[in-house]
């Protein structure tokens, strides 16, 4: 009896190479030209704090510096930064140039999937056959117009999620071809290239998000899985060893620095988030089948950004123990078929292989849609495998590919060029999630961008009523009822609820942003009575709060918002001790290099170059990165130098007397 994924008896779709190509390019035209119809639109939530020193790059800001700006991580993703430098005069009144560029990524890994696909289905089948190289097209297709990658590719700054997954590409295609070689026979160049391939393909994506350290382990998924068959390349002890090093070894690596880290990461995370681990394991063996129905079975309401309102569970929820349960059935079901079709088993184990940094033990938020831009590729790749390998007859193969490339297609037509229309999309997204301190924000940012001020004041004030530890809607409020011109006693009012309500506020990286705008409005003396003396008070109850005050990574906004008052006092002293406390707070090239050019504002070039030689101690552990970061103090340290010496040398050489005319005989 024929079963689903086993090889049909009868002869697959007829091809010539013309028509796999032809579909194949139809399909990626189709997805940029959806995708084109929704790039006019407005920058998101983490586009602002990663990419804001573009300004400064404009304005001489040297390269070095700029690649590792990014707080995103401890090794700031420096490819990823280097990709946005290409995007320099565009910001920041061109969104859709970054997007743009995204999309043509998002095409490129298309490609490189399709390529990979084929290349995996050759190696099992050890021919060209027909069906290979029409499920890289469905495959590769699918992939490309599924609308769960929609948000990370209208994101400007998740290109870094895009170029993590063509490092991951690159890899796994650098390591099929190598082991091709090895089923050849030719043992040395086919080592060479699948080794080779995982560390710079994983060293590389790193560098680009941190996610691409799971390339190897997405290697060991096809081994088990769908190359499970292939007669072994090499002498059992032997191969058996390379495995070990390169699939077990990333994993043990990956775990042993959790392991070792697990203070910090806990101190630095879950102490602040309002989650803790066991609900954050809970909620996700949930999240989990939400994102697997989403890429399989799309639901066009529930796509956008926002999904800061996902319920935290815990393990003594039912839905909790209804989706482990669903798991491990799952599970059982694809061990069973495994001898009869590995097809179930790969895309179980490589969608959870995955999710295994982002949805596991690291207190990241619980719910992002670009998550799943790698690991949605396995079921994806099985949808495809379904239809091309398991159906007997030709025109049914034609029907149900069809019927899953209009579905998905539509789906994505009507998810993409929404985020061209700003305000219908904050509208959308509010109303999908009402619970969304971000939609919220967005929503009342687009009223407010189209003048309707009172509206988005509003919405803003209903939805702190029913939020109160949410800061941020509070102080946007206060920014635009002072850009409405509000009396006195009223911006009064509202600072004051404000300041009253700082000790309960929760971790939100949207409340130094929206303080940095107020900050400009009061010191511009746009904001009725309210003055500098306001902003500290707010500050130092900030700073009470054990969430702001306690959190290095929250501390240092505030520290920068400390610094900037100094500066409008003209107080050196205090200014400088709040640059250097952010710094220590949260090491970054560009903090030291502000609290170096701060000294050297006034006149004190030795403490500058103090501060950029102490800063070179918190350079990050990994060579590429410390060298970088090194070449950035050093360019402004071999700067500071050429000045002094400039000074001394004035100051050493005698000045020549002058006769005045009462002076002359």
């Amino acid at each position: 009896m024929l079963t689903p994924f086993d090889p049909p008896p009868a002869r697959p779709i007829t091809h010539r190479s013309f028509w796999p190509i032809l579909a194949f390019g139809l399909a990626l035209l189709v997805t940029y030209a959806i995708y084109r119809a929704g790039l006019n639109g407005t920058w998101q939530f983490d586009d602002l704090p990663n990419l804001k020193h573009l300004d400064k790059l404009q304005d001489g800001l040297p390269l070095w510096v700029f690649v590792f700006s990014s707080a995103a991580s401890e090794l700031g993703r420096p490819l990823s930064m280097l990709s946005f430098a290409l995007n320099t005069w565009d910001w920041p009144n061109h969104p859709e140039a970054f997007r743009h560029i995204n999309v043509l990524i998002h095409l490129i890994n298309a490609l490189l999937l399709a390529w990979l696909v084929l290349k995996i289905t050759q190696l099992r089948e050890s021919a060209n056959s027909t069906h290979a190289v029409w499920l890289a097209v469905l495959a590769a297709s699918l992939w490309a117009l599924s609308p769960l990658h929609v948000s990370g590719i209208m994101m400007a700054v998740q290109r870094m999620t895009l170029l993590a997954g063509s490092a991951v590409l690159l890899g796994l295609l650098g390591y099929i071809h190598g082991r091709a070689l090895l089923a050849a026979g030719r043992r040395a160049r086919g080592l060479t290239w699948m080794s080779l391939s995982l560390a710079a393909g994983s060293t590389i994506g790193v560098l680009c998000k941190e996610n691409a350290a799971l390339l190897p382990l997405f290697a060991g998924v096809l081994e088990i899985t769908l190359l499970r068959t292939l007669p072994a390349p090499l002498p059992q002890t032997l191969w058996r060893g390379w495995r070990l090093a390169f699939f077990a070894g990333p994993l043990v690596l990956l775990t042993g620095y959790v392991a070792l880290t697990w203070e910090s990461i806990s101190l630095a995370g879950y102490a602040f988030r309002d989650f803790t681990l066991s609900e954050r394991l809970a909620s996700e063996s949930v999240i989990l089948w939400d994102y697997a129905r989403q890429m399989l079975l799309p639901n066009v309401g529930q796509f956008g950004p926002f999904h800061d309102d996902t319920p935290i569970l815990d393990f003594n929820h039912p839905l909790v123990w209804g989706a482990l349960t669903g798991w491990v059935v799952v599970g059982a079901i694809a061990v069973a078929l495994a001898k009869r079709t590995p097809w179930l088993l790969f895309a179980l184990i490589w969608f959870l292989t995955g999710h295994l940094l982002e949805s596991t033990v690291l207190p990241l938020e619980l719910y992002f849609e670009h998550r799943n831009y790698i690991a949605s590729v396995g079921p994806i790749l099985a949808l495809a495998a379904g239809i091309i390998v398991s159906i007997r007859a030709i025109s049914a193969q034609v029907a149900l590919a069809t019927l899953a490339l209009l579905m998905f297609g539509a789906a994505l037509w009507q998810v993409a060029p929404l985020w061209g229309t700003p305000i219908l999309a904050a509208e959308m997204w509010s109303h999908n999630h009402p619970g969304s301190e971000r939609a919220t924000q967005m929503l009342a940012f687009e009223y407010n961008r189209a003048g309707f001020r009172q509206a988005a004041r509003d919405v803003l004030d209903e939805a702190a009523n029913q939020a109160p530890k949410a800061g941020s809607l509070r102080i946007q409020a206060l920014y635009i009822e002072c850009e409405m011109s509000a009396p006195p006693a009223s911006t009064r009012d509202r600072f004051d609820t404000l300041v009253a309500g700082a000790a309960h506020y929760s971790d939100s990286s949207a409340l130094v942003e929206t303080l940095r705008m107020l900050d400009t409005r009061i010191s511009n003396n746009e904001c009725g009575d309210l003055s500098d003396r306001d902003i500290k008070r707010f500050l130092d109850a900030l700073m009470q709060n054990r969430v702001y005050g306690g959190s290095p990574r929250l501390r240092h906004h505030l520290h920068h918002a400390y610094a900037r008052l100094a500066q409008r006092a003209e107080d050196h002293a205090s200014r400088i001790e709040h640059l250097r406390q952010a710094f220590l707070d949260y090491p970054s090239v560009s903090g030291a290099h502000l609290l170096a050019t701060t000294y050297f504002e006034i006149g004190a070039i030795e403490q500058a170059i103090e501060v950029l030689d102490e800063a070179a101690h918190h350079a990050p552990g990994t060579p590429p990165a410390r060298k970088a970061w090194i070449a950035g103090l050093n360019n402004l340290k071999a700067a500071l130098l050429d000045i002094q010496q400039q000074q001394a040398e004035f100051d050493s050489t005698p000045k020549q007397a002058t006769t005045t005319e009462t002076e002359r005989p």
